[in-house]
This record gives C-alpha cells, sequence and structure tokens, in this order.
C-alpha cells in the first residue's frame, strides 16, 4: 500500500486510501475509502514521523 502521510488522519485514526496516479497504483476496485487503525498504530505511526521529511511510506508486514 503507498501511503502518504497526508493520507493518515491522526486525530480521527484513520488511514484514506485513495489513487496515487504518481506511483501508477490505484485501490483494489478502484474504491477510494477510508480505513479506522488501531490506537497502537496511530502511537506507532506518530513515533516513526519523528523528523521525517518523507513525503510517502510504504508498508510491508506488521507494524504492531
Amino acid at each position: 500500500m503507498y501511503t502518504y502521510w497526508s493520507d493518515v488522519n491522526f486525530a480521527a485514526s484513520t488511514v484514506r486510501v485513495s489513487h496515487k496516479p504518481d506511483r501508477n497504483w490505484t485501490p483494489k476496485a478502484h474504491k477510494e475509502r477510508e480505513i479506522p487503525i488501531p490506537k497502537k498504530l496511530v502511537k506507532k505511526l506518530k513515533a516513526w514521523t519523528g523528523g521525517s521529511s518523507l513525503r510517502h511510506f510504504c508498508v510491508r508486514g506488521n507494524l504492531f
């Protein structure tokens, strides 16, 4: 999954899954959506952003 930090809503504990033309990536069935994420993952993502200048990240495996 290609995700930009701007796709993560820390306050609402959600991630927006959307088309990424610059990555040549489309969500399955072309359905954009917002999905809830566990508070534990929100906490880890917040820690991961610390000082990061990256615009996007790619998640593989289990973060929590």
